[in-house]
């Protein structure tokens, strides 16, 4: 299917803007759902008493919905050649969500209220992924785009942990206003939304629209080293325990309630960083397949580092290289894919992408939430 994208003002200070704001945009996003979910664990566990198996199985069917949805928005965004649109639906649903979390008094309500933030996450992120792809001009931009939002987005986790961990100590441990709070950086992502360049969608040269049935076929154009990349994707997916055990994990190593976020803080800090400087460093001198490589093998001493970890000093040191092996790898990850696709399939390609990763952790955090309870989570 013949495509091309329609960018009018074809300047370089025009794309970084657009760069920089979806990347803000995203920053504000991840900001609001770290204020809770960084502390979401302990107060399901400390407030509502719940066990690990259930926790586990509210994280990881949470994340499969939010994987779900990526694929289906991922599909449609292609079909309608509109990404803008799923962006500001999926922002407006995350404020609904935000909301809900306030008032949540019994485990099957926060589930709920989880399950719609993580669908809310799952309209938005693949049309923002396949968004940013839009925006670039050639391959070299791929990599500092990725590299810029993703670095970005996890800052973003990183303030709002911080923020979550600040109110908590201020308020002695007030979770209610901690989730109100969360919905104000919401608001902001909602409104920011509407400044995104209208222009940057995607116009497919065809005398009609073809069906989504065939829209789906053209997964079948998607190259070998796509297909290759969602195979190292599945099995490294499935050893990847949600964050929410390396919470729980702090509270078993005696940290205190109120200072449980400053592991999600220093390991999104780290990420960020690693991102933010492996997208220039890709651009110039680092081929991106190094990078992946290198973030694996720190993916594997995170796990060993885990493992042996019997007070908070070595957990700390284990957070640390499980950020390194995040920044050397999300934003690589995504920029090779947007670097195998075409345009009018770059969605869909992200969809696909997407499904192979919410299989893999649904997965991996049963398996998690099962060994935790049996054997502790030290075997975890």
């Amino acid at each position: 299917v013949p495509t091309k994208d329609v960018l009018p003002d074809s300047s370089a200070k025009k794309t970084r803007k657009a760069i920089y704001l979806i990347s803000w945009i995203s920053f504000f996003w991840s900001a609001s759902s770290l204020m809770v979910f960084s502390i979401l664990p302990i107060f399901l566990s400390e407030h509502l008493k719940v066990n690990h198996v259930t926790i586990g199985l509210i994280e990881g069917v949470a994340v499969f919905a939010s994987f779900i949805t990526k694929i289906f928005a991922g599909v449609l965004c292609d079909y309608f050649s509109n990404r803008r649109f799923f962006i500001i639906f999926g922002s407006l649903l995350s404020i609904l969500s935000k909301i809900l979390f306030p008032i949540a008094f019994t485990p099957l309500f926060v589930f709920f209220a989880r399950f719609l933030d993580r669908m809310s996450k799952g309209i938005r992120s693949a049309p923002a992924d396949a968004y940013v792809g839009d925006i670039c001009k050639d391959q070299k931009e791929f990599s500092y785009a990725y590299g810029v939002r993703q670095g970005l987005y996890t800052l973003g986790a990183a303030c709002g942990a911080l923020l979550a961990m600040l109110i908590l100590f201020m308020t002695h441990n007030d979770f209610s206003l901690l989730f109100w709070c969360a919905v104000i950086p919401t608001v902001i992502s909602f409104f920011l939304c509407f400044k995104l360049p209208a222009n940057t969608q995607i116009i497919l040269q065809k005398t009609h629209r073809q069906s989504l049935k065939r829209q789906l076929q053209d997964v079948k154009k998607l190259p070998k080293r796509f297909w290759q990349l969602m195979f190292l994707c599945a099995i490294f997916m499935t050893a990847r325990f949600g964050e929410a055990f390396v919470t729980l994990r702090a509270k078993e190593l005696s940290c205190p309630i109120e200072l449980i976020p400053s592991a999600t803080i220093v390991m999104d800090l780290v990420h960020a960083s690693c991102a933010y400087v492996i997208g220039k460093v890709t651009v110039y001198r680092m081929r991106e397949t190094k990078a992946l490589q290198l973030g694996m093998l720190f993916f594997i001493l995170t796990h060993f580092i885990f493992m042996k970890a019997h007070n908070l000093g070595i957990m700390v040191f284990g957070v640390i290289t499980l950020g390194i092996h995040m920044g050397l790898t999300q934003g690589v990850l995504r920029s090779m894919i947007a670097e195998a696709t075409v345009p009018a399939i770059r969605g869909t390609a992200f969809s696909v992408f997407y499904l192979v990763c919410a299989t893999s952790l649904l997965i991996g955090n049963a398996l998690a939430g099962i060994l935790s309870d049996i054997f502790g989570l030290y075997s975890a």
